[in-house]
């Protein structure tokens, strides 16, 4: 026989109310794509508590590649999908969120009298195309990343033009996505920007890579400061010279300057490992780590709220790679490192530190495709996944609680204080979903819905109801 247990006394004839955590932080792994290539650049959490991830798409769209944007609820359960492009190739790298709820997308696209353009693009909140501007000189440009500019338009970064003579280059453009001005900065060869942040004190910081052009096999971690104008404060470089860095991402520290994560030549010969670079607002140098004796990349870095930093990218080698998640504290030292091994190339390419003090990854993942999803991950601020036990909150008014137990079901009763949407699903230990209960608009009151629980393997399952902006979790074990 099949019996349910729920977190409290079991008192005949009374309602049950199970042990509930308004404050429990939402973990899911989640993945997305077609039967064909997909590839996750960056995500972003909206105002509304969900996400937006781009990237490109050969699964969907007008063929070839295409910019794709996926808009997901907090648990990340798809609300809806968007292609752009056309019949030659295009790809997104970076999204924001505009003050009207929309998008506005960074992209990348061939056209037929230039090897390549920046390609922007503004959305309506349910990601129609408002409009679109290609961006470019008469070389091949390509963009990376983009900011709010602080007059309300963007700065954008990338590269212009090819090989030895590259330059790295910035754009700004108005909210209606017009250029303003364009530069190009230089510290060597093969100069590229891969991520632009607004300065802690003013202007703009960008870093990326550039080449020793004395030793053009080598390359560096090249960082530069402008003004809101886009002019050059100044630059450094960060590196060994007989070496290979590259930098792919910053984020600012608590004191006015930058972490910065990339991946750097220290296990000979191709021996990649992450590489993490604490400095001043003036560029100077406070640390550099290597957190890890182990081939792998770092690709994205933001701080968390003690203080520390938390890097994504991957580890392995070849086709064998994982994601990977890595806390080092204030002064660089190791606090946690968690791995998701998939047994492909699976890689995080972006990360954010999400409202609730944990952590959003995007990238892509081959481990169950024979092509290559885009994943979601959402973890605790350890950098764990599955869902948290939930506890109770004395003399507090519970929205969910649980009556009428048999044992091949239950009803799941709720409350309801104003209009709103109600969400209510079920997931299991590894915040897989099991199964949605509600998902619709509610008058105030109370209700109940009933829970089939006759084919549910044992195990711990967990209740989640949002109600508006508010959610609870309540505990559920089945046991045979």
């Amino acid at each position: 026989m099949k019996k349910l247990y729920h977190r409290g006394s079991l008192l005949a004839g009374v309602m049950l109310v199970l042990g509930v955590s308004a404050n429990a932080q939402i973990t899911f792994m989640k993945s997305y794509g077609g039967t064909d290539y997909e590839w996750g650049q960056s995500v972003l959490q909206t105002a509304d508590s969900g996400y937006v991830i781009v990237g490109a798409t050969r699964s969907f769209g007008a063929g070839k590649y295409d910019v794709y944007l996926i808009r997901t609820d907090a648990f990340g359960n798809t609300l809806w999908t968007r292609t752009y492009g056309d019949t030659l190739e295009q790809g997104g790298v970076d999204v924001l969120q505009t003050g009207d709820r929309g998008f506005v997308i960074v992209a990348n696209t061939q056209t037929l009298t230039r090897n390549n353009d920046i390609w922007l693009i503004r959305t309506t909140a349910s990601g129609d195309t408002l409009w679109t501007r290609s961006i470019g000189t008469a070389a091949r440009d390509v963009g990376y990343s983009l900011v709010e500019a602080y007059d309300g338009g963007y700065v954008i970064v990338g590269q212009t033009g090819e090989g030895s003579g590259a330059l790295a280059y910035m754009v700004k453009v108005t909210a209606a996505g017009q250029t303003v001005w364009s530069r190009q900065f230089s510290a060597g060869t093969h100069n590229c920007a891969n991520q632009v942040r607004r300065a802690t004190d003013s202007g703009y910081v960008a870093v990326g890579v550039t080449y020793d052009p004395g030793y053009p096999y080598y390359s560096n971690v090249y960082l530069f400061k402008t003004d809101t104008a886009g002019n050059q404060v100044w630059s450094k470089t960060y590196g060994e010279r007989w070496n290979y860095e590259s930098g792919w991402g910053l984020d600012a520290t608590e004191n006015g300057g930058y972490v910065l994560v990339g991946s750097a030549e220290r296990l000979g010969g191709g021996g990649y490992t992450p590489y993490l670079i604490k400095i001043t607002a003036g560029g100077d140098t406070v640390w550099t780590r290597c957190p890890i004796s182990a081939l792998g990349a770092g690709y994205s870095v933001c701080a968390a709220r003690d203080g520390g930093y938390v890097l994504t990218g991957n580890v392995g080698g070849g086709n064998a790679t994982d994601i990977w998640l890595h806390k080092v504290g204030p002064n660089g030292e190791n606090v946690w490192s968690r791995s998701w091994p998939g047994g492909g190339e699976d890689n995080g390419r972006w990360i954010v530190r999400t409202n609730d003090g944990g952590y959003a990854v995007t990238g892509f993942s081959n481990s169950t495709s024979q092509f290559y999803d885009i994943f979601l991950l959402k973890t605790r601020a350890d950098g764990t996944i599955g869902i948290e036990e939930p506890k109770a909150r004395p003399g507090s008014a519970n929205r969910l609680s649980l009556s009428r137990v048999t044992t091949t079901g239950m009803n799941i009763s709720y409350r309801v204080s104003e209009p709103c949407q109600v969400i209510l699903r079920l997931y299991d230990r590894a915040g897989n979903q099991v199964s949605e209960l509600v998902n619709s608009r509610r008058e105030p009151g109370s209700y109940s819905v009933p829970l089939s629980t006759a084919s549910l393997p044992a195990g711990n399952y967990f209740c989640r109801l949002q109600v508006g902006g508010a959610a609870e979790t309540a505990k559920l074990t089945v046991i045979r």
